[in-house]
């Protein structure tokens, strides 16, 4: 059972606030129902099973524990996942995975069949982000897609969401279904020979996209991505555009050479 444990007096206002909710913290084993390519890089994976009973992700920034075998099969090691959707009826939990080899959670999906247990714990907590007057931007690489595109599908007819996705290929594009009003900017990347200029290429790509079209103001910013990336487009909102910072949320899920390089820039 879900337990708030601080919300932001001025709900009522026009302004974002924050609603920080505590979940109670359960590890649950799920089989595969299916694992299916759904772009050039993303396998999504359908979990079933009467251990999924009571699951709750209320927010679109949330993730669970994903427990997962090392290189040597003899350890296991954890990696962070966004709930894409959860069917409490059906008990059915949808996880997308960024097929890259050399990752756990990369090759478990990628060889993932039906019938397959995955073990996983959390979420732990959820961060609900509420903006009054509708206006998000949303920005991220392909580990932030299943939470970008969570949220525009979860968004409302009243509500305008502009997308800037950064992918590896034109194969990468996912389809979007949703009742909001969406502009959705796919940044295809070009091939760099080293992380270096990957890094300068990603970051550049963004902010020359916040250039041309920067938000109205109002308009709640949610970055996430390779930390470094990260770091220089909410420098840029931040330096630049005089971004309030109240009204911008940004996140490292990962960083180039860095087994886990999760960072938080609040």
């Amino acid at each position: 059972m879900s337990e708030q444990i601080s919300q932001n007096e001025s709900q009522h206002s026009a302004q974002p606030y924050f609603e920080r909710l505590r979940h109670s913290l359960v590890r649950r084993r799920a089989r595969v129902a299916s694992a299916v390519p759904i772009s050039a890089s993303m396998i999504r994976v359908t979990l079933v099973g009467e251990e999924l009973d009571g699951f709750v992700s209320p927010s679109a920034g949330d993730h669970v524990k994903v427990f997962l075998p090392d290189e040597s099969g003899e350890s296991t090691v954890m990696r962070d996942y966004t709930p894409r959707k959860y069917d409490a009826e059906k008990r059915e939990l949808t996880l997308d995975f960024v097929a890259h080899p050399g990752g756990p959670g990369a090759e478990w999906a990628m060889h993932a069949q039906a019938g397959d247990e995955l073990e996983f714990g959390g979420p732990r907590g959820s961060l609900v982000i509420h903006n009054p007057n509708g206006r998000w931007l949303l920005i991220g690489d392909e580990t932030a897609l299943p939470s970008m595109m969570r949220r525009v599908e979860e968004a409302s007819s009243d509500e305008h969401l502009q997308v800037l996705a950064l992918i590896s290929t034109e194969e990468d594009k996912l389809p979007v279904d949703t009742n909001a009003n969406v502009r959705l900017s796919w940044l295809t990347r070009s091939q760099r020979p080293n992380a270096e200029q990957t890094r300068a290429t990603d970051a550049g790509a963004v902010i020359n996209a916040l250039k041309a079209n920067p938000p109205v103001p109002g308009t709640f910013v949610w970055l996430a991505g390779e930390s470094d990336m990260v770091r220089q487009v909410r420098a840029f909102l931040l330096s630049e555009l005089n971004w309030p910072k109240k009204c911008l949320r940004a996140a490292g899920y990962w960083k180039i050479g860095v087994a886990e390089g999760h960072e938080k820039f609040e």
